[in-house]
């Protein structure tokens, strides 16, 4: 009699278990979709946590735009040994520009507080407002007008120059989404672009802080341009450290421009997708010291 009863509650017990399965194996994939997207979300969560605090530390101790000028190239008498064309592109509006760098207005609290909740809502994303700011709208249809100017007639000499060139960015998603998009007819057949962590800007702010880890493409979403398979990330060497100051950077890129083993070796001119600041620098600093020229005293 009891091995008959511990029987039927064997059969029982496997009637029950086969009947749980059935009922809950179509929601296994629901199960492990929910754990893998539950990991990303506290991955992003660190990686946030990680760039805001060390954007707090960056911005209070920093010293990236404090640096002695080299020596004056004006009074040069060097001759030149190699030569390269440089084209400088500065990257469209970011949300950052979006937020702070327009005119002061009355509505300009209400657009901090917008981009505050905007940031909020990404907290669990490998993406933010602020952080390595990405294109704005405006800054959207900005680098779609200078897709156009490439192939209209007032940009032949521009679109005969890139036909030679290198590609270059900073490895922020701005200058990124920049170049994919206002240069991305002339980058098919996977034609690279170099993204270049000396082309980091030269500021303190947390817009200026990369969201790639290092060897890692930017997260830019759905491109209109060329495809983000374009950008090359063996130059991207993480983000600018508290040892490192915008003239180091500088130095490196020219370095980079003319060094035998670079991309750069092959082609007579670079165009380079960066930032403003990093910009009206390299003119003071490469520029002669005593010359006036607008470029040095003026953002683009």
């Amino acid at each position: 009699t009891c091995r008959y009863a511990m029987m039927s509650w064997l059969v029982l017990l496997a009637d029950v278990a086969h009947f749980e399965w059935v009922q809950l194996w179509p929601l296994l994939p629901m199960g492990i979709a929910a754990v893998f997207h539950s990991k990303q979300m506290i991955a992003a969560l660190r990686r946030k946590a990680e760039l805001f605090f060390f954007g707090l530390l960056y911005f209070l101790f920093s010293r990236d735009n404090k640096f002695q000028l080299p020596a004056d190239p004006g009074k040069s008498t060097a001759p030149a040994t190699k030569t390269k064309r440089i084209v400088f592109v500065r990257h469209a509006e970011s949300e950052w520009n979006a937020h702070f760098n327009r005119p002061v207005s009355i509505i300009m609290p209400f657009k901090i507080i917008a981009g505050l909740l905007q940031e909020l809502c990404l907290l669990l994303r490998i993406d933010s407002v602020f952080i390595d700011s990405p294109l704005s709208e405006t800054g959207r249809a900005q680098a779609q007008r200078l897709q156009e100017f490439v192939y209209s007639e007032e940009g032949e000499e521009l679109r005969r120059i890139c036909e030679g060139a290198v590609f270059v960015s900073s490895c922020l998603r701005r200058a990124a989404a920049t170049a994919l998009h206002g240069f991305g007819s002339l980058l098919k057949g996977g034609r690279p672009i170099w993204l270049m962590s000396c082309l980091q800007e030269i500021s303190r702010n947390v817009d200026a802080l990369m969201i790639a880890k290092p060897y890692c493409r930017p997260p830019l979403g759905v491109s209109p341009g060329a495809p983000a398979s374009n950008l090359q990330v063996a130059y991207n060497w993480g983000n600018k450290g508290f040892n490192m100051h915008g003239g180091l950077r500088l130095q490196a890129f020219c370095e980079w421009v003319f060094s035998d083993c670079s991309p750069a070796s092959m082609q007579p001119a670079i165009v380079v997708c960066g930032h403003s600041l990093w910009f009206q620098t390299f003119f003071q600093v490469y520029m002669a010291h005593s010359a006036f020229r607008p470029c040095k005293s003026a953002k683009l």
